[in-house]
């Protein structure tokens, strides 16, 4: 893509200075736990693949696209920053005493909260299953052959009611909050809690809402993604956990023959789930030619090199397909920003972001619309559908928000994400808690895809987020509260038998 390169230079300038900058306020250096590190990341990872020569695109970088693209790099820079200064500079006496206090207590969720939390996310989970087993055309069995794919895909696509009446709504909430307490279980595993020990079975219990609802997002909607976004939840809350006490995800000391090794499991993991995200596609796609769908859903080709390497061999076009997923987004959103104001969608207010929240919002207001968000996501769509593309394309957080709010309201936001995302960084790192790290793991999945898709409007993200937000804000240090050394990482239960 033009200028990407260039593109990619100032961005890396601008996140290795946003480090830096945190380096010198924070007096201390945590590449991976940043969230700069964790919104950059995709956005980095599109830019690099776009300088490649790999894939044509129809869209290159203008002057003003370009410099859009930085100002969102620069907004939430700034306003991670800018939560940073806010923490040194107006640190409370409390804050800093609990800092430094090795046995600071961790404000936690009684075991009656947790189980709850996974019990209804099985209800849940098993409503949403059976809404989509009774609106589609395929059976149980159909459903587990990969060859039924395509056509589970497209009956997930078409099937707009509800089957079990007015048990659809709870029944995706339930759902979804089911993912926060795999969260808060995964996060205590994480931080090696003596709760899980005493009481296996809230891990068993778990481990099976987490393969749930995976089988449920293959099974019940032909989608990967649901699968990805729970083993992702598990795993950035094992993380968490594991920052909580002082330890690294992997190892204390990485040597040479530790780096090597990681690297190559690292490697062979990659590759294998590539592989098998490879045949899911192709499975998906009913073996379509992967370069007609190239064109046709990200309006790109393959370059001429890579045409000669792959012309006789469909399973690396498949691959070049799958891989494109990730570099066609940020094209996407410059198809978006370039172009007139009169075929720009939006402005929709939050309304395509944040569809719960206009739900209620409607219903309480007397002015009920079920329709609203599909209107919304219609506009949005219509541009690319006018030009004869495929519409459902990722297309980076940006692009949703500009159509909510516009380009600067878009600006503003991502600099308003910046600072709340770091400020309860901030937090976690001076007094860990079992309900702000379930706050902070939503906000990390959130901001990982920032620079591919918007995870805002999912109800699979965004319910569990916002509850956790709740429980954050209304947490008191309670006699049933679990309570861990964020050093030691030994457990206590004060007053609370279990």
């Amino acid at each position: 893509m033009d200028g990407a390169f260039w593109v990619l230079l100032v961005a890396i300038l601008l996140f290795a200075t946003s480090h830096l900058m945190h380096r010198l306020v924070d007096d201390r250096w945590e590449f991976f736990r940043l969230p700069v590190t964790w919104f950059y990341g995709s956005w980095l990872i599109g830019l690099a693949l776009l300088s490649l020569p790999l894939f044509k695109y129809f869209e290159s970088f203008r002057g003003e696209t370009a410099a859009y693209l930085i100002g969102v790099l620069f907004s939430f820079s700034s306003g991670s920053i800018a939560a940073a200064f806010w923490a040194r500079r107006h640190a409370t006496l409390t804050e800093l005493t609990a800092a430094r206090d090795a046995e600071a207590q961790r404000l936690g969720v009684s075991l009656r909260v947790l189980h709850t939390l996974l019990i209804l996310g099985l209800l849940g989970t098993s409503l949403v299953l059976l809404n989509a087993l009774l609106g589609g055309s395929l059976s149980l069995t159909d459903r587990l052959d990969a060859s039924n794919f395509a056509a589970l895909r497209s009956d997930a696509m078409s099937s707009t009611e509800s089957h079990i009446g007015p048990l659809f709504g709870p029944a995706s909430l339930m759902s979804a909050i089911g993912g926060l307490g795999v969260a808060y279980v995964f996060y205590l595993r994480g931080s090696k809690s003596t709760v899980l020990s005493g009481h296996k079975r809230l891990y068993g219990i778990a481990l099976l809402v987490l393969a749930f609802n995976m089988l449920t997002g293959v099974v019940g909607f032909g989608s990967r993604m649901f699968a990805i976004f729970g083993i992702l939840v598990a795993f950035f809350a094992f993380m968490e956990g594991r920052w909580s006490i002082g330890e690294r995800l992997i190892v204390r000391r990485l040597t040479p023959k530790r780096f090597v090794v990681i690297m190559f499991s690292m490697t062979v993991t990659l590759a294998v789930l590539w592989a098998a995200a490879t045949i899911f596609l192709e499975k998906r796609v009913q073996r379509q030619d992967p370069q007609t769908l190239l064109f046709r859903t990200h309006r790109a080709s393959l370059a001429p090199f890579v045409y000669d390497l792959t012309r006789d061999d469909k399973a690396s076009q498949y691959f070049m397909l799958s891989l494109s997923y990730l570099s066609t987004p940020i094209p996407t959103m410059t198809f978006y920003l370039d172009l007139p104001q009169s075929r720009q969608p939006g402005p929709f207010f939050g309304e395509y972001n944040f569809p719960a929240i206009w739900r209620w919002g409607r219903r309480i207001t007397f002015n009920s619309d079920p329709y609203s968000w599909e209107k919304a996501r219609y506009d949005i769509f219509k541009p690319l559908g006018d030009i004869g593309f495929g519409m459902n394309v990722w297309s980076t957080m940006v692009r949703d928000l500009i159509s909510d709010f516009g380009k600067v309201g878009a600006l503003i936001f991502i600099a308003t994400l910046g600072y709340f995302s770091h400020r309860t960084f901030d937090l976690q790192r001076m007094t860990p808690s079992v309900r702000r790290a379930g706050l902070l793991v939503y906000l990390r999945l959130v901001l990982g895809f920032a620079g591919l898709v918007s995870m805002l409007f999912m109800s699979q993200v965004h319910w569990p987020l916002y509850l956790a937000f709740a429980m954050c804000l209304f947490a008191t240090k309670s006699r049933r509260a679990i309570a861990i050394s964020p050093i030691a990482g030994k457990t206590h239960l004060p007053g609370f038998k279990l």
